[in-house]
């Protein structure tokens, strides 16, 4: 059984799951492609932590991408695009687009 959850951090919300087990509860960030096994007696120390997670692996990525890739879509595609990525908590389609494509997010 798995609990999913939400944080905000500044505008941004991040859905976030926890998938408990005997010993280890895994700590699921599809977003940020985090999936990360955690002692039970450790997860309230990562969880007050989660913030700093999420800002410091959001630096990482950004630092990473320097590559451009552009495409073309319908006007129509285009709205359903940036709905999707904003219903979704993404602050950027570019953002939603990589997640997906990568399978980090699942529509």
């Amino acid at each position: 059984m798995s609990v999913k959850h939400v944080i905000v951090i500044g505008k941004k919300k991040y859905d976030y799951e926890l998938q408990p087990a005997r010993r280890f509860t895994v700590l699921v960030l599809r977003e940020l492609g985090i999936e990360e096994k955690v002692p039970n007696e450790e997860l309230p120390k990562i969880l007050l932590k989660l913030p700093e997670i999420i800002m410091r692996s959001r630096e990482d990525e950004s630092s990473k991408q320097s590559e451009v890739m552009r495409f073309r879509v319908s006007p129509e595609e285009k709205s359903e695009i940036e709905r999707m990525a904003f219903e979704n908590g993404f602050e950027s389609v570019s953002a939603y687009i990589r997640a997906v494509a990568l399978g980090k997010f699942r529509v």
